[in-house]
């Protein structure tokens, strides 16, 4: 496929209306039959972009363990690897070795995370992929000999139980395929020398918002001091904050201790479990310790109750996220080569269908059908082919929610997390399409880790 580019001279905003109902469905994503058959087909669908395979170099005559850079171990036994006739390889073999895991490998890849059950399709949650292939170095094909293993010692960050599926290819076109399940497999949590938990480097540091309570003028008694809300990363997002004392001194105690200015007061923590912290008050060498709790005016609280919500997503996501960093290992025996997938069908009981206005800025809309978008979803786990004409779209708004798009020229556009459409808006649109709107990522993708950095700064 040529390149496409961007026709400059012709910028326009790209407006795709979408006008069915609001409305519940059924758990599993709706996708547009004309995608799957896109993407059924084995081949990546973005020019020049792929996931590149290893290739390491074996002696079959020699049982030998292969460590890469990933952490996956493959052991290959001696004698394992065999000719069309099933007769053992004599000369050295080189197996092409590659792994699908993030979000920019699945889609650089174009591996369908469709699967075919009962005349149902469903989408695949991932944990991770491995394809492996074999040749002499001569160049002739090499096979698993019968009643044999290979076995793989994979290593991924998606805890959780899955499935083994293989990759079924067409006889009479190898590009196209479909998957077929081998089994259920159990993961092994990986540690460190230490024994503390295998975790991705960037695990999140997670603070629990906190859940605002309005004044209350007729019984609380309130302290106001200059103090710093540095430590205290729960409350920094929150304006028109004050302070209720909830500790033993009396009113007057307290009337007292504010009738003249203070040397210095800082806040330290206190009771997190009831939301309570301390003002530590200096004055002239004596220091007094004052138990408090945040309250808010009437005219603030509605706000900081609305930002609370949006925290408390975030917070749970996090949390959820937290769990799938956990470095697990699962054993597989291959007894044939090919493409395997760590799987399972996913559902999601809170996803609902939107109507929306799909609004793509400074983008010819003649080449509309060029543009590969995927939803993304699930921490990265479900990767779901779209439609860049789709008349709705299916989410759960509770959880992460990214839609990238590749555009001609391998430039991206995106919708992050933050600026989907959240419950509030929702309610307000009632059945009026909602405008999405896509930003051109300043970055443009050469390889899947390109792709993989464009998504993680989408938030």
């Amino acid at each position: 496929m040529k390149n496409l580019m961007f026709a400059m001279m012709f910028i326009a905003v790209l407006l795709v209306s979408c006008n069915s109902t609001n409305q519940q469905l059924s758990n599993v994503p709706t996708l547009d039959p004309s995608v799957f058959q896109n993407f059924v087909k084995y081949e990546p669908p973005i020019e020049g972009v792929d996931v590149p395979y290893e290739n390491l170099s074996v002696d079959p005559s020699v049982s030998q363990v292969l460590t890469l850079a990933s952490g996956t171990k493959l052991t290959v036994p001696e004698n394992v690897l065999v000719d069309e006739n099933n007769q053992p390889v004599k000369e050295k073999v080189v197996i092409k070795y590659r792994e699908i895991t993030t979000p920019g490998q699945v889609i650089a890849s174009g591996i369908t995370m469709q699967y075919d059950s009962a005349g149902q399709n469903n989408v695949f949650q991932t944990a991770g992929m491995f394809e492996l292939n074999a040749t002499t170095e001569g160049g002739k094909k090499v096979f698993v000999a019968k009643g044999k293993k290979i076995l793989v010692d994979f290593v991924s960050n998606t805890a959780g139980d899955y499935n083994v599926y293989l990759m079924k290819r067409s006889d009479k076109d190898t590009t196209k395929g479909s998957w077929s399940h081998l089994s259920s497999v159990s993961d092994s949590v990986l540690h460190t020398e230490d024994g503390k938990l295998a975790v991705k480097e960037d695990s999140l540091n997670l603070s629990k918002p906190i859940e605002p309570v309005k004044f209350d003028p007729k019984n609380d008694l309130i302290v106001q001091f200059s103090v710093g809300y540095l430590k205290f990363p729960e409350l920094r997002a929150f304006k028109g904050l004050m302070w209720k004392y909830v500790g033993n001194k009396s009113k007057e105690e307290i009337s007292n201790m504010l009738s003249s200015a203070v040397d210095n007061s800082e806040l330290l923590p206190g009771n997190i479990d009831k939301m309570q912290y301390i003002i530590r008050v200096t004055n002239k060498g004596k220091t007094e310790d004052l138990e408090v709790s945040p309250v808010f005016s009437a005219k603030n609280y509605d706000i900081a109750m609305e930002k609370f919500q949006k925290q408390m997503i975030e917070y749970d996501n996090a949390k959820k996220q937290y769990e799938f960093q956990k470095e697990v290992e699962r054993s597989i025996g291959v007894e044939q080569f090919g493409l395997y997938n760590c799987d399972r069908i996913y559902s999601n009981p809170d996803a609902i269908t939107i109507n929306c206005d799909l609004i793509f800025n400074n983008f010819d809309p003649t080449l509309v059908d060029k543009v590969k978008l995927f939803h993304i979803t699930e921490y990265g786990t479900v990767i779901v082919p779209m439609n860049p004409k789709m008349k709705t779209f299916k989410f759960a708004p509770n959880i992460d929610n990214k839609l990238v798009a590749v555009l001609p020229g391998n430039k991206v556009a995106f919708i992050s997390n933050s600026s989907m459409p959240n419950k509030f808006k929702i309610s307000e649109a009632g059945k009026t399409p909602i405008k999405m709107i896509f930003d051109i990522h300043a970055l443009q993708m050469k390889t899947p880790d390109d792709l993989d950095k464009i998504i993680s700064s989408i938030n």
